[in-house]
C-alpha cells in the first residue's frame, strides 16, 4: 500500500516539472484582449422598452463594451463570432443590451422555465456592487429572452438557487440574436454612496463542437480569483432602489387521502377535508445595504419531490438540495467549510425572519424561525440516527469580514432550543488567507454545546449506543456533552498545477442543532492534487487532467478506520464530451471487523454532443462491504445514466436511471439489487406557462410516485401553481413491465397562489 502511494506521489512530482507544452502560451501578437477595462456608462432620461428590438434611439446613447475574448477552450485568443454590448442606466434600472453575430440557424435556444438555459446560447452580465471582488450577481438570458440567475463568490462557487427580478427579451435575427436586459436597483444590493465603484463583466457562452466562452476582460487560467479580473464601471451616480418595501401573501389549499389500511389494498381509500391556509411574507430595504425579511406561516413545501437515492446498506444520513425561495437571498453567507447550518433542517416554520446587512467589505446576517415539526440528526462514529422531534426556534447569527484581496475572517452562532427540552448551540470562526497569488489557506473551527432533551422513550430503538469510550450514551436522558470539530486546508489553484491538502478532526461528541454532520469522532488526512495539459488546437482532446486522492481516517482512540488512493484521468473532448475514470485502492476496518482490498474502479462521461440529445452516465464496480452481514461483496456499487431530449424547441424530457447491487462473496448470493426510474417531461407554453409530469418508481420499496404541475409563473415569486403527488404500490410482486397491480396508497392535491406587491 505504502509502495503505490510513493510511487503515484513520485509520477506527479515529474509531471508537475514538466514544462508548459509547446503552443499553450496564449499569443497576443496579434490580439490584445481588455485587461480591467474602464467604462463609463451614461444616465438617460428616458425609461427604455424592453422588448428585443434594440431600435430605440436612446440605444445610441449607451456605452459601448467590445473586443471579448475566448477563456475556453482557447486561452485568450479572438473568438469566432462577434459580440458588442451597449450599456446604459437611468434612476431605476441598469440597461443592457448584446448583439451577438452568428449563423442564426445555429443559434441554441429553448423556450424554457427560467434557470433551465445553461445548454443554449445565453448571454450575460456580470456584477460585483462591492467592487471588493468577493461576490457578484450574475444575470444572464438566452436568445428567446428566458431568464437565468446565480450569485457567485470566491468562496462557495456559484448558488444557482438566487432569484433576482428583472426583465428581458430577445430575439433571432439574419446575422445572430440579440437580447435587451432592465435590472432594477431595487433586486440589487450596493453601497450607500453617491457615487458607486462597481467591477463588470459581460459573458456570452457559444456552445458548438465545443462549450466556448467569450469574456469581455481578459480571464487569466492561472490566476484563481475571477473577480478580480472584471473591468471597472463609472459613472453611476444618484441611485436609490425604485421601492424599499415588498409584500408576498400566499393563498394555499390541499386536499390529501389515503389508504385506510396500507396492508390491505383492497381496504377504504379515505379523503380528508380541503384544507386551506393563508401566508404573509416580507422584504424591508431599510438601506441599499440592509434588507429585512419575514414570514408568517410560510409555505416551505416543495412543489416537486427529491429525486430518490439509493440508501440500501448506507449508515449515514442522506442530504438533499435547499430547493425553498425563503432561504435562497444570502444562502452564501451561512455555507462553512463545516455543514453547521442545513436549512431543511428548519422543517415546517411557523414564523420566520433574516436580516442581511452588507458595508463595504462588513456582513451582518441573521436566520431565525420557530418550527413546528424538527429532524434532530446525531452523528455517530459508524452510523447516524434521526428523531422526530415537536416545536423548535432557532437562531443564528453569521459575521463575516473581508480585507485585502478575497481575503476574510468570520464568525457564526446557530442555535436551536426544543420545547420538549434540550438545545443545541454550535459556535464557529473561520478564515481564508490568499497568498502568492495562487494559494490560499482555509480554516475553521466549530464548538458545541448540547444539552440533551429528557427522555429516553424518544430513542428507545438506540439508547443502548455509547460513545466517547463508553463515558455517555446516546439516549435522551438529559445530559449536557460539550465537542469540537476542526477543519484545515492548504490549497493551490494555477493554470496547469492544483493541489487540496486537508485535515479534519470532529470529537465524538460533537453535534449541530442547524446543521447535518452525520459523522463524528473522526480524524482525516487527505491529498488531491492534479495537473492540466491543454490542447488548443487538437481535434480530438481539449484537456487532460491525471490527478490523484489519498487519505486515512481515523478516530480518536488512533485506530485506523478507512484508508485509500484513487488515481483518476479527467479529460474534455470535442463534440462537449467529459470522460472520467478510475480506480481505488481501499482498506477499511467497520464493525470492529477489518476488510481490505476493497478495491473498486469507475467510469464517468456526459455529452451535450447534440442540441437535441445530451446523454450521460457513471458506473462504479468493485468490492464493498456489506454493512448489514458484516461480510465482503463484490458488484455494481451505483450505475446511473441520464439524458435530456428536446424533441421542441418548448418541449423537454429527462430520463434517468440508478441500479445498484451488492453480491456477497461468502456464498455469492445478492445482498440486495434494485433500479429507481424517473422521467421528467415539461411542456413550455409560454415563458410564464408551463406543464410538467415527473414520474418515479423506486423499486426498492416499488412505489410508483406520478406528479403533475401546472405552473404560471410571472417572475420568481408571482407564482400558481395547481398539481397533484399520488403514491402507488405494486400489491401483487410482479415486475414493473409485467402488469403489476398498482394501488394508490396516498394521494393529494394542492393549488398555491402567491402574489408580490411592491410599495
Amino acid at each position: 500500500m505504502h509502495k503505490k502511494i510513493l510511487i503515484l506521489s513520485f509520477t506527479f512530482f515529474i509531471l508537475n516539472s514538466l514544462p508548459m507544452m509547446a503552443g499553450e502560451t496564449p499569443d497576443l501578437q496579434t490580439f490584445t484582449p481588455n485587461i480591467n477595462p474602464e467604462l463609463k456608462i451614461p444616465f438617460l432620461t428616458d425609461q427604455m422598452e424592453i422588448d428585443g428590438e434594440l431600435d430605440e434611439s436612446l440605444w445610441t446613447e449607451a456605452a459601448i463594451a467590445e473586443n471579448f475574448v475566448e477563456t475556453q477552450p482557447g486561452d485568450m485568443v479572438k473568438p469566432q463570432v462577434g459580440t458588442k454590448v451597449r450599456i446604459a442606466y437611468d434612476q431605476e434600472f441598469l440597461y443592457v443590451a448584446f448583439i451577438c453575430e452568428d449563423d442564426p440557424d445555429k443559434v441554441r435556444a429553448s423556450l424554457r422555465d427560467r434557470d433551465e438555459i445553461w445548454n443554449d446560447d445565453y448571454v450575460g452580465v456580470l456584477i460585483d456592487t462591492y467592487g471588493n471582488s468577493n461576490w457578484a450577481y450574475f444575470v444572464f438570458s438566452n436568445a428567446f429572452g428566458v431568464q437565468g440567475d446565480t450569485r457567485f463568490s470566491e468562496s462557495g462557487g456559484e448558488d444557482d438557487r438566487f432569484d433576482m427580478i428583472f426583465s428581458s427579451a430577445g430575439k433571432i435575427t439574419d446575422k445572430g440574436f440579440q437580447v435587451e436586459m432592465a435590472i432594477p436597483f431595487s433586486s440589487m444590493r450596493f453601497p450607500d454612496n453617491d457615487v458607486q465603484n462597481w467591477r463588470i463583466n459581460f459573458w456570452r457562452n457559444h456552445p458548438r463542437e465545443n462549450r466556448y466562452n467569450y469574456s469581455w476582460t481578459k480571464i487569466d487560467r492561472d490566476d484563481p480569483c475571477f473577480l478580480c479580473q472584471y473591468g471597472e464601471v463609472k459613472g453611476v451616480e444618484n441611485i436609490v432602489p425604485a421601492s424599499s418595501f415588498e409584500l408576498l401573501p400566499a393563498v394555499i389549499a390541499n386536499q390529501s387521502g389515503q389508504l385506510s389500511n396500507f396492508d390491505n389494498p383492497g381496504s377504504a381509500f379515505k379523503n380528508k377535508d380541503l384544507k386551506g391556509e393563508v401566508g404573509l411574507s416580507f422584504k424591508w430595504a431599510a438601506t441599499p445595504s440592509l434588507t429585512v425579511e419575514g414570514s408568517v406561516n410560510p409555505d416551505f413545501s416543495q412543489v416537486e419531490s427529491d429525486a430518490s437515492q439509493i440508501d440500501v446498506n448506507n449508515t449515514f444520513a442522506l442530504s438533499f438540495p435547499e430547493r425553498r425561495p425563503f432561504f435562497q437571498e444570502g444562502s452564501d453567507l451561512f455555507q462553512s467549510w463545516q455543514r453547521i447550518v442545513y436549512t431543511r433542517s428548519i422543517n415546517n416554520p411557523i414564523v420566520a425572519a433574516k436580516i442581511i446587512g452588507r458595508w463595504d467589505k462588513t456582513t451582518l446576517a441573521y436566520l431565525g424561525a420557530a418550527d413546528e415539526k424538527t429532524p434532530v440528526f446525531l452523528p455517530f462514529e459508524e452510523r447516524s440516527r434521526f428523531v422526530a422531534m415537536e416545536k423548535s426556534v432557532s437562531n443564528i447569527l453569521r459575521f463575516k469580514q473581508e480585507y485585502g484581496e478575497n481575503n476574510f475572517i468570520g464568525a457564526l452562532i446557530s442555535d436551536r432550543r426544543l420545547d420538549e427540552g434540550g438545545s443545541v448551540t454550535n459556535y464557529s470562526i473561520d478564515a481564508l488567507y490568499r497568498f502568492f497569488s495562487n494559494y490560499q489557506i482555509e480554516f475553521q473551527a466549530v464548538g458545541s454545546t448540547n444539552k440533551e432533551p429528557n427522555d429516553t422513550s424518544l430513542t428507545s430503538s438506540f439508547n443502548d449506543i455509547t460513545f466517547s469510550n463508553g463515558k455517555h450514551n446516546a439516549g435522551f436522558d438529559g445530559e449536557t456533552i460539550n465537542g469540537n470539530s476542526i477543519y484545515a486546508s492548504v490549497e493551490r489553484d494555477g493554470r496547469h498545477w492544483r493541489f487540496d491538502v486537508d485535515f479534519r478532526q470532529t470529537s465524538p461528541t460533537f453535534r449541530t442543532g442547524n446543521g447535518l454532520v452525520t459523522q463524528n469522532n473522526n480524524r482525516l488526512v487527505s491529498l488531491q492534487t492534479g495537473y492540466t495539459f491543454y490542447f488548443d488546437d487538437n481535434p480530438v482532446f481539449k484537456r487532460i487532467q491525471p490527478r490523484i486522492n489519498t487519505a486515512r481516517h481515523w478516530n480518536y482512540t488512533g485506530t485506523v478506520k478507512d484508508e485509500w488512493i484513487a488515481p483518476a484521468i479527467f479529460m474534455n473532448l470535442e463534440g462537449q464530451t467529459n470522460v472520467e475514470f478510475g480506480w481505488q485502492i481501499n482498506n477499511e476496518r467497520f464493525s470492529k471487523k477489518e476488510f481490505n482490498a476493497i478495491n473498486r474502479v469507475y467510469f464517468w462521461t456526459n455529452s451535450r454532443f447534440s442540441e437535441m440529445v445530451s446523454l450521460g452516465f457513471f458506473v462504479r464496480r468493485g468490492n464493498y462491504i456489506d454493512r448489514s452481514n458484516l461480510v465482503k461483496g463484490h458488484g455494481t456499487q451505483v450505475f446511473e445514466a441520464w439524458g435530456t431530449i428536446k424533441p421542441l424547441d418548448n418541449f423537454i424530457i429527462q430520463p434517468e436511471y440508478t441500479y445498484a447491487e451488492l453480491i456477497r462473496k461468502t456464498d455469492e448470493k445478492f445482498s440486495f439489487a434494485g433500479s429507481i426510474y424517473r422521467v421528467r417531461a415539461n411542456y413550455q407554453f409560454t415563458r410564464e406557462l408551463f406543464l410538467r409530469m415527473v414520474l418515479q418508481y423506486n423499486q426498492f420499496n416499488d412505489v410508483l410516485d406520478i406528479e403533475p404541475l401546472l405552473s404560471y409563473k410571472v417572475n420568481p415569486f408571482t407564482i400558481f401553481y395547481l398539481g397533484m403527488s399520488a403514491d402507488k404500490v405494486n400489491y401483487n410482486n410482479s415486475s414493473f413491465l409485467a402488469s403489476p397491480n398498482w394501488t394508490t396508497t396516498s394521494r393529494q392535491f394542492f393549488m398555491k397562489f402567491q402574489y408580490l406587491f411592491s410599495i
